[in-house]
Formats: C-alpha cells, sequence, structure tokens
C-alpha cells in the first residue's frame, strides 16, 4: 500500500525538478492517495488504540515512515531516467547493478556488519527471489514496448494492490479491517484517476482531428 504511492510522488517530483503540470486531477489524486496510505498506516497519533490487522510492535510506525521515504526516493527514478533517456537501456542497468554490488559491499566492509551463511534451503529461496526479479523487469521492458508508459504505470500499480490483498487473505488466511479495505479502495482510486488523466491527455494531444480541422478552414477561407 505505501509502495503504491510512487505514481503520485513521482508527479510531486516531476513538478518540483522539471516543472511539469500540477492541477487539479493531481491534487485531488495525492489527497485520496495519503488518505488512503493513513487509513492502512493508522497512527495513534490520529486513530488512538484500535484494532489493528496487522501484528504492530514498537517499531511498526518507525519501518512504516522508513519505507514511505524509501518510496519517495525510488519515485525520483523516472525523474533521473527522462534525462537519461538517450542512452542505452542495457547500460543504464548494467551499470546499477554494479553500483549496487559495489555501495553494499562498502557499507558491509565500513559498518563490520555480520555475513551469514545461508543453508542450502535458504540460497534456493535467495535465487528463487531473484529469479523473480528479474522476470518482473523483463515483463516491465516487454509490457514497455507495446503499450504507454501510462497505461503500464496504472495496471502495474492497481493489480500490485489487488494481488497483495487477495495473497494475504488466501495464503495467511488475514482479512484486512475496515479501515485497511477504506484505504485500499482510495488508493485504487487516486491511481486510477491519475492514469485515466494521463491517457485523456495524451489521447487529446496525439488527436490530428483539431489540426486538420484548422487547415480546412484555412483552406476554405478567402484570402
Amino acid at each position: 500500500m505505501i509502495t503504491s504511492c510512487k505514481p503520485v510522488l513521482t508527479i510531486l517530483s516531476a513538478r518540483i525538478f522539471l516543472k511539469e503540470a500540477f492541477g487539479a486531477i493531481e491534487v485531488l489524486a495525492t489527497v485520496l492517495m495519503m488518505a488512503g496510505v493513513v487509513l492502512v498506516i493508522k497512527p495513534a497519533f490520529i486513530f488512538g488504540t484500535v484494532e489493528s490487522d496487522v501484528g504492530e510492535d514498537d517499531q511498526y510506525l518507525v519501518s512504516a515512515l522508513l519505507l514511505l521515504g524509501s518510496t519517495f526516493l525510488t519515485a525520483n527514478i523516472s525523474i533521473i531516467l527522462k534525462y537519461l533517456r538517450k542512452e542505452s537501456l542495457l547500460s543504464i542497468l548494467i551499470t546499477r547493478e554494479i553500483v549496487f554490488s559495489v555501495i553494499t559491499f562498502v557499507v558491509i566492509s565500513v559498518f563490520g556488519l555480520p555475513l551469514f551463511l545461508l543453508e542450502p534451503m535458504e540460497r534456493l529461496e535467495v535465487l528463487l527471489m531473484s529469479g523473480i526479479c528479474l522476470l518482473t523487469s523483463a515483463l516491465n521492458i516487454a509490457a514497455l514496448r507495446v503499450e504507454e508508459a501510462n497505461k503500464v504505470t496504472v495496471i502495474d500499480r492497481s493489480s500490485s494492490i489487488i494481488v497483495s490483498y487477495i495473497v494475504q487473505i488466501i495464503v495467511t488466511d488475514d482479512v484486512p479491517g475496515m479501515y485497511t479495505s477504506i484505504g485500499v479502495v482510495l488508493v485504487l482510486l487516486a491511481i486510477i484517476i491519475i492514469g485515466a488523466n494521463k491517457i485523456f491527455c495524451n489521447n487529446k494531444k496525439n488527436d490530428p482531428r483539431p489540426v486538420l480541422e484548422k487547415e480546412a478552414k484555412q483552406r476554405g477561407t478567402p484570402s
């Protein structure tokens, strides 16, 4: 739910760094998105003590805020990629993985973090997780080759919420409560509003009819 804030955060960053338009539709989507996330997190200073549908501890709110900050930083990747759109996609992916590996090694070395020897089954689980991540990236790239990015983003964010919602109920037998359910609906609504607005604007921009009508009027006007 928190990571689903990415489309709205990307719009905010695009407004700040790229001076892109930010109108009433974006404001409405932002309000709905933030309201949905608040209903999911249910901070104590707003709701007081409520019965939660997740196992909370003392670090629950801290972890939620850290994840929100991580989502905000991740949302800026789209802004950076706009500046690098002329570069090779393969070069960007390879460079990113190399940088990730170097930074991880440096952090582990500098802070003396413990390295644990994984059991055989744990190694298979890590390998499976890595394979799923690579497959996800490949499918996203394939989708972007045949469809517009705004449509892909809407389907990606919306489907991820719905799938995680269903998996939570089936696998963990944990049915989300009323606040979480309302939050899911608000976030989905915000994503759909953003996507519909982007698609409508793109269709309107690519519609040749206004140009053809203008040229027809110009040809029919006596000199």
